[in-house]
């Protein structure tokens, strides 16, 4: 199949489209084709991540509606291709360095608030935010903690620094 792709030539670099190896009947077809068919998905393009040892690691892209992926598509993708590497290389080894705040000045900010005991709305009025804009620093602070709620990001946040 199209997913199976890297492993079997080992080109963990060449962005594919799903039928690059098969006529799209062919791929219609495919048990994968069809779970994608009944979700709406009309057209896949594999990007393709170094893997793992043997965790083979890839970025699908899908379109529901409008053309098939073209070259143009490709080209982009492979040009955008080492930068998403890097970032998702960042992401997956991202580790604190003892001593390090992992948090930055805002996110370290916020996470003062959050642990006085302020809610959402305060703390936007008080930094002349929007609650939109605080409870996305507060996501990207709980991902940053490696936490899912304010209790353990306050534990987290100021056990580390």
């Amino acid at each position: 199949s199209q997913c199976s792709y890297p492993q079997r030539s080992g080109d963990f670099v060449r962005i594919r489209h799903s039928t690059d190896e098969m006529s799209f009947r062919q791929w219609r077809a495919t048990p994968m084709a069809a779970c994608l068919l009944q979700l709406g998905v009309k057209h896949e393009i594999v990007l393709p991540l170094p893997p793992a040892g043997t965790l083979d690691r890839r970025l699908l892209l899908y379109r529901h509606d409008g053309a098939a992926f073209c070259e143009d598509d490709v080209l982009l993708l492979s040009l955008l291709r080492p930068h998403i590497v890097v970032l998702h290389e960042r992401a997956v080894t991202r580790t604190v360095v003892p001593g390090e705040d992992p948090l930055t000045p805002r996110q370290r900010e916020l996470m003062q608030l959050v642990a006085v005991g302020y809610s959402n709305g305060q703390i936007a009025r008080r930094l002349q935010l929007s609650e939109g804009t605080v409870r996305k620093h507060l996501e990207n602070t709980y991902a940053r903690l490696e936490v899912t709620n304010r209790t353990a990001a306050i534990a987290r946040a100021f056990s580390v620094a």
